[in-house]
């Protein structure tokens, strides 16, 4: 064991300390800052549940779970945020280590792990409890274990699968539509692993296949230790809500007809529909809707909802792009932007035992009432594109990948599809755009960004696992 430890410690370089460093030193400064770390309303429910010992499934059991770990048996503040600091700098770390080849490359790293450490909407990220931090560094991990299977013609070693297999099933626990993303997904590279490997080793897809069906197996067994009350807020009756926002899209246009009112009558009272219930940017107008038991047939509803679809496909279409401009629209004008960024620094404290020590400091005051300007649209329109634009990094990521297709690995398009199968579920199924639900686009430009300059540098060849 000490032998092992003794021979990883000689394989890190200064070169690996310094680049860990970078984003270390960024985010701890901003815990400082808004120590213990931030909070959102998820996360207060989320607590609330391990306090009184009342689970749910309204937020899945893994992400309550985990977040138990840090709060009820670590009980050290801040140490979930720390953890996730240090996970957020060793992957810097491994991808940059893995792509490098020459000194003014590394420079390159350097630059490129500033920039994106000091982002505003990573940094605040990284230090929050919430799930969508966690769901954001599975996904970056998932994105650097996939470019190692892809550099190396999916012929490597069967560890790195067992990993990939770990985090992709960790990935669909930890939020509802993360599971669908993995039904899409591993589908598909499964396929393609088949393809590629069968003839030479047969035995890599049969470890990843087993380290599958292991990896589900164990994130079921936490929640055999505990009372999880299953409550309907899965992905498909949040998905309810979204063809219900739909549905008032046109009835407060007097688009539906006749048979397809008394059809929804059947699910929802009408009446109690109203323009203010189809706020992109808050759910609880919709929750609220006067719904009748026949609703709660999660599926039957959603099969009517698609036969209204696919009678209005125009109105369908004006509707996604009305509804979702967080998803496709690069600038975001400032009467809108303050409702689609996510802003957990300004969500009032429900717990006394947590709150910022250093609220009352000039740094806070500074720090806050900037990140404050830009997240609500009040700042420069560059610089609110170039850090907060879900779509920026979006299409950013998408350019980058044609790009590493055509000179580097046409394999290239799986990573960044990982990202868009999410996106797709995302703005199909949640009624709400916020931009911590695209944060992995963020994540998922790093791990461009660091490939695609380790692909124009010639020198000497990069590290393999």
């Amino acid at each position: 064991m000490f032998k092992k430890i003794k021979k990883l410690l000689s394989n890190i370089s200064i070169e690996d300390v310094v680049i860990f460093v970078i984003p270390f030193l960024v985010c701890t400064l901003m815990l400082y800052v808004y120590y213990p770390g931030i909070y959102n309303y998820d996360v207060f429910n989320q607590l609330s549940q391990i306090e009184t010992g009342k689970y749910t499934t309204g937020h899945p059991f893994i992400s309550t779970f985990y977040l138990m770990i840090f709060h009820k048996y670590i009980g050290i503040k801040s140490s979930l945020p720390m953890f996730q600091i240090i996970w957020f700098s060793l992957l810097c770390t491994a991808i940059s280590k893995y792509t490098r080849k020459s000194k003014f490359h590394f420079v390159l790293q350097i630059i490129v792990v500033l920039f994106f450490s000091i982002n505003p909407l990573i940094s605040t990220s990284i230090i929050s409890n919430n799930k969508d931090s966690l769901f954001l560094l599975i996904f970056m991990t998932i994105c650097y274990f996939l470019w190692v299977v892809i550099d190396n013609n999916f012929i490597c070693s069967k560890r790195i699968y067992i990993f990939l297999a770990f985090f992709m099933i960790f990935f669909g626990k930890v939020r509802h539509n993360g599971f669908y993303v993995n039904c899409v997904f591993i589908t598909i590279f499964m396929s393609i692993v088949l393809i590629k490997t069968l003839k030479k080793d047969k035995k890599i897809i049969l470890s990843f296949a087993c380290s599958l069906v292991f990896s589900f197996i164990l994130f079921l067994i936490p929640s055999k230790f505990y009372d999880v009350e299953s409550v309907a807020m899965d992905a498909q009756s949040v998905g309810s809500l979204k063809a219900l926002q739909f549905e008032g899209y046109l009835y407060n246009r007097k688009k539906l007809s006749k048979d397809e009112i008394n059809e929804l009558d059947k699910f929802i009272n009408l009446e109690s529909l109203s323009i203010n219930s189809f706020n992109t940017s808050y759910m609880d107008p919709m929750i609220i809707v006067e719904k009748k038991d026949n609703y709660y047939d999660t599926q039957k509803f959603l099969k009517v909802s698609l036969k209204i679809l696919l009678n209005h496909k125009t109105e369908g279409f004006e509707f996604f792009l009305k509804s979702t401009p967080i998803i496709w629209r690069i600038y975001l004008p400032e009467k809108i932007m303050h409702s689609y960024v996510w802003i957990d620094i300004g969500v009032p404290n429900r717990i006394e035992s947590i709150d910022y020590v250093n609220k009352n400091s000039k740094l806070f005051s500074v720090v806050d009432s900037t990140l404050r300007k830009f997240q609500e649209g009040k700042g420069n329109k560059l610089i609110i594109s170039i850090f907060y634009s879900p779509a920026f990094y979006m299409y950013l990521s998408i350019l980058l990948t044609i790009i590493l297709i055509i000179k580097n690995n046409k394999y290239t398009w799986l990573i960044t599809f990982y990202n868009l199968i999410n996106v797709g579920i995302i703005s199909l199924s949640i009624p709400v755009q916020d931009s911590r639900y695209l944060l992995n686009g963020h994540g998922l430009l790093i791990i461009l960004t660091i490939i695609l300059i380790g692909t124009f540098v010639k020198n000497n060849k990069s590290k393999k696992i």
